[in-house]
């Protein structure tokens, strides 16, 4: 029972995940950005979401089914985030785009609340970044890696929070717009991020 709650969190954010991938690929608006004057979950975050929540999902069960295959799930989907993520903030370093922003789907030029086209916000990457560290923690030391996760957990689930509340009182810096500097949040992105946080909060002790 104590695995049940981030195994049903990330199966949401997986099922978003695609739903948004979906919406790129269609060109749907409403699944893209939710109201036409916000801005888009970018194609990256929700590749990266739909990684995201198979890491958890992974780490949710692995106390009751220890699979020879699960530490390659976890492997893979770290290194995956690590490698999306640490690419498309070289770019901004460097202020460059890789081509991984338009690989698959092109954003529109002048989209809302965008630096550049498909790049998501600096704070996203930076959260993305921090859940493939608890994947890669869990591999390397098993036993001792509860506090970690918990406080990586925290920290993604208050960046939803206060990105969420930016958008109830509209104010953009608490969803991290910064023009020219970064990216906003998307509101979907935020309550993505607060569901994966709660799950990450949630894991049952690791054992080995």
């Amino acid at each position: 029972m104590k695995n049940k709650l981030p195994t049903l969190l990330s199966c949401i954010v997986i099922l978003v995940g695609l739903i948004v991938i979906i919406g790129w690929f269609m060109d749907i608006s409403l699944l893209k950005s939710i109201m036409p004057n916000w801005v888009t979950m970018k194609f990256s975050t929700a590749v990266s979401f739909v990684l995201s929540g198979i890491l958890v999902l992974t780490l949710s069960v692995y106390q009751e089914k220890k699979l020879s295959i699960t530490p390659v799930i976890i492997l893979m989907c770290s290194t995956f985030l690590l490698m999306i993520k640490a690419t498309l903030f070289f770019s901004i370093v460097v202020g460059l785009n890789t081509g991984i922003e338009t690989l698959f789907v092109k954003e529109a030029a002048g989209a809302v609340q965008t630096t550049s086209q498909g790049r998501a916000s600096l704070v996203t990457m930076l959260n993305f970044v921090l859940i493939a560290i608890v994947g890669i923690l869990w591999l390397a030391n098993q036993e001792k890696t509860t506090l970690a996760t918990q406080t990586i957990g925290g920290i993604i689930t208050l960046v939803g929070v206060v990105a969420s509340i930016g958008y109830g009182l509209n104010m953009p810096a608490l969803y991290y717009s910064f023009p020219d500097v970064s990216t906003a949040m998307a509101i979907h992105t935020a309550l993505l991020f607060i569901l994966l946080g709660i799950g990450l909060l949630h894991l049952p002790k690791n054992s080995a």
